[in-house]
């Protein structure tokens, strides 16, 4: 399942990061990892976030870090927080009205 492959990355406002910057970076750090990366259209804001879909989900704990839940990373200079993608809500709870 797709969901259990995604890492939630972050970045900080006034540093924005690339799907580019992004792609290359992990790409030359742990090889040919990558399925997708996602991120949000937000018009002339700065996108703060995006979803890195991997094409195997054994990759996600060398990308935290083994026993961490999140890791940080220095991409041209800007500040990178990756941490594994966690549902809003599972398939079995439906949100509340």
């Amino acid at each position: 399942m797709a969901k259990d492959r995604i890492v939630f990355l972050t970045f900080s406002k006034g540093y924005p990061v690339s799907a580019v910057e992004l792609y290359a970076y992990f790409t030359r750090r742990f090889g040919d990892i990558i399925e997708a990366i996602l991120m949000p259209r937000v018009g002339h804001e700065q996108v703060l976030y995006a979803t890195m879909v991997l094409r195997s989900a054994a990759m996600i704990p060398e990308i935290l870090s083994s026993e961490e839940i999140k890791n940080k990373f220095t991409i041209k200079g800007k500040h990178v927080w990756a941490r594994k993608f966690i549902p809003k809500y599972s398939n079995n709870i439906s949100p509340s009205s």
